[in-house]
Order: C-alpha cells, then sequence, then structure tokens
C-alpha cells in the first residue's frame, strides 16, 4: 500500500496532526502548481516564504497540477477551507484521509480567500479571542 502527505499551503508546520496521521514512511509531498500560484498572485516574498518552509520540512517539491501528481492508495492531507484544495481533494483518485487540527480561527463559508485582508476581516475576532482557543 502506498501512502502520500499531501503538504499544502494550509499546513506548512510539521506539528501539524496530518503528519501523525499517516502511516511511516508516507512520502511527503508538495505540489507546485504554477496555474493556480498564477491565479492567487502571490508577491514573490510569499512564494519564497512556502519554499523557505517546504526546505525546512524537508518536502518533496514537485511542480504541476495535485490531482495529477498525488497517485497513491492513501492521500493524507490537512483539513483546509480553501476551495482550491478541497476541490483538489475531491478529484483524487485514491483514499482521501482528510486530518483536522485545532482551528486557529472559525472561517465563515462565505469567506473571500483571494486576499489576505479580506480574509482577516472576517476571522480576526475568532482568531484574536486567545481563551477561546486554548480552552481557557
Amino acid at each position: 500500500m502506498s501512502a502520500m502527505i499531501w503538504v499544502h499551503f494550509d499546513a506548512l508546520s510539521m506539528a501539524h496532526p496530518v503528519f501523525a496521521a499517516a502511516p511511516d514512511g508516507a512520502r511527503r509531498i508538495h505540489v507546485w502548481d504554477p496555474e493556480e500560484l498564477a491565479r492567487r498572485d502571490w508577491s514573490l516574498k510569499r512564494c519564497v516564504f512556502v519554499l523557505e518552509c517546504l526546505q525546512q520540512m524537508d518536502v518533496e517539491l514537485v511542480p504541476g497540477d495535485p490531482a495529477d501528481v498525488l497517485d497513491a492508495d492513501d492521500v493524507f492531507l490537512a483539513a483546509s477551507p480553501d476551495p482550491y484544495i478541497r476541490g483538489v481533494a475531491e478529484r483524487l483518485s485514491g483514499h482521501v484521509r482528510i486530518v483536522d487540527d485545532e482551528p486557529l480561527s472559525v472561517v465563515p463559508d462565505d469567506t473571500d480567500m483571494t486576499r489576505f485582508f479580506r480574509f482577516w476581516n472576517k476571522t480576526r475576532r475568532s482568531a484574536l479571542r486567545l481563551d477561546e482557543v486554548s480552552g481557557g
């Protein structure tokens, strides 16, 4: 049985529970999708940040469409509110295992994910309630 962990933009930390959920030896992979990056219109600084995170995590970097590249019996990925990530997960051919983590904030379904400040304006109230996030 083959297993992969799709390390996408919303799971750039080795502390994410997806790494514990996957079997030992699962291939850690990030798919660098040039078409999606062009659509997101990220700055060079943001792209470099993502690449530096991936390098520190010792993740394999592969260009292409994730639905084509992620070919395994089991594909583990972190849960995400991002419509792109959800759409790719629906297109995967293997058994998809979505692993939740404690959310930093509550993200309403109608949130615009294309620009950070639009996203932040919808989520900041819940993100800044530290007592609710930590359970205290």
